[in-house]
């Protein structure tokens, strides 16, 4: 296991390029998103969603989320979108919103349930410069077990999954103590399915400027 500090410039130009190898290789990283840290690694390697969901010791029936370093990885993830949908994207994106969006077909079982796959496109750096570096969807749940609670720092995260993964980059603490709020979005329509970060009366308000119909 290799580790390095994000807040150090060299550590942190090495750890992006480790960081990114280790990702090509199928391995796991341990890394601060804009909400929590967060374990994962390629989002499209069957073997390495399989690694996730054994370390979390979750079930294929709660699908992992996806991170995106832009829009454009959309189409390696997502059947076309609605006009309103890509709409929705584009204005509350990036954030701390994951949306579930209907899924390609053919998608690894850990990632998409039922034709659906939730996606986010984060916020602000580090995460950005990560997946700028690893050019890849990332799987990306909190770091911690299924029904436990989050980690906020490295080494807490450290203590359950030390064995699990490569690559750890260490941010400090994480300055937030909620996920992010995941949104079903359907064709014309929406629904909040875990309250997060961002109120459904905030998303509520900012989605009322775009018609349903395009």
């Amino acid at each position: 296991m290799k580790r390095f500090d994000l807040r150090q410039e060299k550590e942190r130009e090495m750890g992006l390029q480790e960081a990114a190898e280790a990702v090509q290789r199928g391995q796991l990283l341990l890394f601060p998103t804009d909400t929590l840290y967060g374990i994962g690694g390629n989002a499209l390697n069957e073997e390495t969603v399989e690694r996730v969901l054994e370390a979390k010791d979750r079930p294929k029936s709660k699908p992992l989320l996806v991170l995106i370093p832009n829009l454009e990885f959309l189409e390696f993830l997502c059947s076309p979108l609605s006009p309103w949908q890509k709409h929705c994207c584009e204005l509350l994106w990036p954030g701390p919103i994951t949306f579930l969006l209907p899924s390609l077909p053919g998608l690894c079982p850990g990632i998409a349930l039922e034709g659906k796959i939730g996606v986010r496109l984060p916020r602000g750096q580090p995460v950005g410069q990560i997946l700028q570096a690893v050019d890849r969807p990332l799987v990306a749940p909190s770091a911690n077990r299924s029904g436990e609670p989050p980690a906020s720092t490295v080494d807490e995260a450290l203590s359950t999954f030390s064995a699990h993964v490569e690559v750890v980059l260490d941010n400090g603490r994480s300055a937030c103590t909620s996920p992010s709020t995941v949104v079903d979005l359907q064709e014309d329509a929406f629904s909040v399915i875990r309250p997060g970060l961002v109120s459904e009366g905030e998303i509520r308000k900012a989605l009322e400027r775009i018609p349903r119909k395009a």
